[in-house]
């Protein structure tokens, strides 16, 4: 959901890749579902692994719902955390709920980073080409 929203609201800004330590084999039929009711077809998203020197490159990491232990650890890279539900699981009544969450943090990010920059590291607008979004 957060990659399909970054793409939606902040392709100008973000360019996203969407990982976790431990990618699913498939997306959540039932998040395929809800973000297709807001016009997002995520259909030919696919779950990914990306290697450290690929992740060591980011200017951002974004933990979405993994937790603070088991969230994805990039060592030298500016990461912040959204406390999220995961969506393995939820029904369509907390997985639109989930949807709406995360909608608000994708464009809450893209104008902090449209009005300030990337805090320690450039500031004012950037263009993060290189951020990412962790989830489990």
């Amino acid at each position: 959901m957060a990659e399909a929203f970054a793409r939606r609201y902040s392709e100008d800004i973000i360019e996203p890749f969407s990982t976790g330590p431990e990618p699913a084999v498939a997306l959540d039929p039932g998040a395929v579902a809800v973000m297709k009711e807001v016009g997002i077809d995520m259909s030919s998203q696919r779950p990914k692994l990306l290697p450290m020197n690929v992740l060591a490159s980011m200017d951002l990491v974004v933990h979405v719902g993994c937790g603070s232990e088991r969230c994805l650890v990039v060592p030298g890279v500016i990461s912040e955390e959204w406390r999220l539900d995961d969506c393995a699981g939820a029904d369509r009544g907390k997985l639109r709920s989930i949807r709406t969450s995360v909608e608000r943090e994708i464009k809450d990010l893209a104008e902090r980073l449209r009005s300030s920059g990337l805090a320690g590291v450039r500031p004012g607008p950037v263009t993060v080409k290189d951020f990412l979004l962790t989830s489990l």
